[in-house]
């Protein structure tokens, strides 16, 4: 696997630790979260449950989950 593959991969299990503090340091529920951003909770808990990556959403998703977490998509790499 090529190194850059390699911590690509790793970097997907951060994002969900990320999403879920940030969540729980702001208050917010799953559910206000989803609200916030516009998606439905079971969309939003795929993303802290490892079982969709922040990475492979569409933009839409990713900015509006950004914006409800209050998070800068800049700071987000790959």
């Amino acid at each position: 696997m090529v190194e850059e593959e390699k911590e690509a991969i790793e970097g997907y299990d951060k994002y969900d630790e990320l999403l879920r503090s940030r969540r729980l340091e702001l208050g917010l529920t799953m559910q206000q979260v989803a609200k916030l951003a516009g998606i439905t909770l079971p969309q939003y808990q795929k993303f802290e449950y490892k079982k969709r990556s922040l990475a492979n959403c569409s933009m839409r998703v990713g900015l509006a989950i950004c914006a409800a977490l209050k998070i800068d998509p800049r700071d987000l790499t790959y």
